[in-house]
């Protein structure tokens, strides 16, 4: 088995530029996207040398923030080499590093600088000796991102593309792109510790191309954790993955395991870095938290498999029970409540909804109209019983709020009277929905 070189370099990379102390000055900067050299530094920024010190962050314990020498905070040590910088500090005994500014990427927003006292940093992920490894490593299944299958081949076959080939070509333009494509996918180790050799590889490169697309690539591991990055995984990526997960077998052999609701949430309450207890308390900032956690490779794909387990089966249960509510309670809003009812309002609302609280509000119009509802503006009862039903998903306090408001507000934009009759110009496409939703209801 090949033998990796570790991970060393001279260059500190400084992020963070456009919420420092100096951002009034840097955003302008970045705004232009022209590279500023060495020599022009002092002059466009006010400092070249700069401190690196531990600092205060509530996303990365092991952060070390980068200071000019008038004390005001330019930014972070990119996380990467945050913790290598930390355990070098406590190893060396000292409280900060100096390092001059070398470089500034404007389009990118970064800036590369270099200490005054030479050091080769070796870059590894942070290291919790309290992690433990064996947990979950017994489960029945483990579901894996497609996607993630998919950046690491990504990443494997650029390493071979940048050790074999000398010079510039389509293929190798592919590659990287592929590579810069695919990193947001994946908020485990496994890319971190690729990504940084690619990048390394990169820079380093005797073609001029790649060392130019090696500041891409730092970039889109940069940016990776932005928050409209982590927003995107979390509302995206997070919901594919687990919808993957609710149409394939996992629950059937988590089920055939003997596996309950109460014993996966016991496992992920025991999960690193109290994972679960973010999922629960602050879903916002729990991809970030994921993310900084920089969970091997295995334990990463274990804690996702258990939180789709746990969503499939929430899912399932909340399912048999508005079929159990459908046959034991009414829901107030109907004029008859029964299974060939219910079945048309499924079948309208699975056709027309589709995530439009306007298109709600049609629907609405033509259930009263087609003598299915005691009232045609009364819509949370009637949103309350599509989750009764089963026909749509549990909603929160705010987000039944949110819909009802919608749909009032289309409410208000339609003339009061019956669909045939509102104006053709002015209304057409909502006639012609409300016509489509009434051929549905008559069948």
């Amino acid at each position: 088995m090949e033998k990796k070189k570790p991970l060393v370099t001279d260059e500190l990379i400084i992020v963070g530029g456009r919420h420092g102390e100096l951002s009034d000055k840097l955003i302008p900067l970045f705004s232009e996207g022209n590279p500023i050299e060495e020599k022009d530094i002092r002059k466009e920024i006010g400092c070249e040398i700069v401190y690196l010190m531990r600092s205060n962050n509530d996303h990365d314990p092991y952060a070390i923030g980068v200071f000019t020498s008038s004390m005001k905070r330019l930014g972070y040590l990119w996380v990467h080499q945050s913790y290598a910088m930390y355990e070098w500090m406590l190893a060396h005994k000292v409280g900060r590093v100096r390092a001059r500014i070398c470089r500034v990427n404007t389009k990118y927003g970064f800036m590369i600088s270099k200490p005054l006292t030479p050091m080769k940093l070796t870059i590894r992920p942070s290291e919790n000796l309290f992690l433990n490894l064996d947990w979950g490593n017994d489960l029945p299944k483990l579901q894996h991102c497609r996607m993630i299958e998919k950046l690491n081949l990504s990443m494997m076959m650029l390493e071979d593309a940048l050790a074999e080939d000398d010079a510039w070509n389509e293929d190798l333009r592919l590659r990287i792109e592929d590579v810069i494509e695919r990193l947001p996918y994946d908020l485990s180790t496994l890319t971190f510790v690729k990504g940084v050799r690619l990048y390394l590889m990169m820079k380093d490169s005797k073609i001029g191309e790649v060392r130019r697309e090696s500041d891409r690539l730092l970039y889109a591991m940069i940016h990776r954790g932005s928050p409209e990055k982590m927003d995107w995984w979390l509302n995206s990526c997070l919901t594919n993955y687990f919808n993957d997960a609710s149409r394939g077998p996992l629950l059937k052999m988590y089920e055939c395991a003997n596996y309950t609701l109460e014993q996966v949430e016991a496992l992920l309450h025991q999960a690193p870095a109290q994972l679960f207890h973010y999922y629960l308390a602050d879903r916002d900032f729990f991809p970030a938290h994921l993310l900084y956690s920089s969970l091997p490779y295995e334990l990463y794909v274990r804690f996702l498999t258990l939180l789709a387990v746990r969503e499939t089966m929430i899912k399932g249960a909340g399912k048999v029970l508005a079929k159990k509510r459908n046959q034991s309670e009414k829901t107030g809003c109907f004029k008859i409540e029964n299974e060939f009812v219910r079945q048309k309002v499924e079948a309208v609302v699975k056709c027309f909804y589709n995530g439009s609280a306007a298109n709600l509000a049609l629907i609405e119009i033509m259930l009263f109209e087609h003598n299915m509802l005691k009232k045609r503006n009364d819509h949370t009862p009637l949103l309350r019983a599509l989750v009764a039903w089963g026909i749509m998903d549990r909603l929160s306090v705010e987000e039944m709020k949110n819909i009802a408001g919608g749909m009032a507000y289309k409410m208000h934009s339609l003339p009061a009277s019956r669909h045939v009759e509102w104006d053709e110009r002015a209304f057409v496409n909502e006639k012609k929905t409300c016509e489509d939703i009434g051929k549905i209801l008559t069948q």
